[in-house]
C-alpha cells in the first residue's frame, strides 16, 4: 500500500507497530464503519496456526494475498477458507467467486448475524512471537480500507481516488509448482 500511495503521491503517515502497537481496544474501534458495522471482507486461510506468523488473514478483497496464503500454507487449498463479510458486499463476493472458481471449500460467516468479538479479532490478526498486528490497514479520513483493496481505497478517497493509476504489485513468494508433465 505504501507503494501504491507513494507512486499516487498521496502524502500518509506510517504507524510503526514496533514502536507504536495497537492495542486490542483499537483494533475492534477500527473493525467498525460508521453504523457500528463491523467491516470485511476478512479471510482465514487454512487451519494451520503458524507459532511465529499466527493464523493465515487476508484483509478484503485482496486476491494477490488471497492466492500467496493458498500457495504458502500447508494444507490451506483442501481446508478452505472461512471469510467474515456480508454476501452483498462486492469485496466479498470477490472473494467467494475466486475460491470457488479454484475449488477451494469457503464458508461465509455473514458479520451482521455472527460479528467477531473483540477478543476474537485479536487472536486472528495478532502475531504472537512480533507482538505486531498483521497490516496492512489503512485509514482515510476515518474510513478504514483492508489489506492492498484498491477498489475500496478508491471508492474511499471519493472523486480523486477515480484519477489514481495501478501500481503492479510484486509476489512476495515465488511459486514452486512443478511443470506438468510432458
Amino acid at each position: 500500500m505504501e507503494e501504491f500511495l507513494s507512486q499516487n503521491g498521496i502524502p500518509y503517515t506510517l504507524r510503526n507497530q514496533f514502536t507504536d502497537p495497537l492495542t486490542p481496544d483499537e483494533v475492534f474501534a477500527l473493525w467498525h464503519d460508521d453504523k457500528g458495522r463491523q467491516i470485511g471482507p476478512l479471510i482465514k486461510v487454512g487451519n494451520y496456526v503458524d507459532p511465529r506468523a499466527g493464523y493465515g488473514i487476508v484483509y478484503g478483497g485482496d486476491l494477490i494475498r488471497l492466492e500467496e496464503r493458498l500457495e504458502i500454507r500447508p494444507g490451506a487449498k483442501e481446508d478452505g477458507c472461512v471469510v467474515w463479510g456480508r454476501p452483498t458486499d462486492t469485496g466479498t463476493q470477490r472473494v467467494l467467486e475466486f475460491c470457488r472458481e479454484r475449488h477451494i471449500p469457503v464458508q461465509l460467516v455473514h458479520l451482521d448475524v455472527h460479528p467477531l468479538t473483540r477478543d476474537e479479532l485479536w487472536d486472528l490478526l495478532y502475531f504472537p512471537e512480533s507482538g505486531i498486528l498483521q497490516s496492512p490497514l489503512t485509514v482515510v479520513d476515518g474510513q478504514v480500507v483492508l489489506g492492498y483493496d484498491l477498489e475500496w481505497l478508491r471508492a474511499a478517497m471519493g472523486p480523486a481516488g477515480a484519477q489514481l493509476k495501478d501500481v503492479p504489485t510484486e509476489r512476495r513468494f515465488v511459486s514452486r509448482r512443478r511443470p506438468p508433465p510432458v
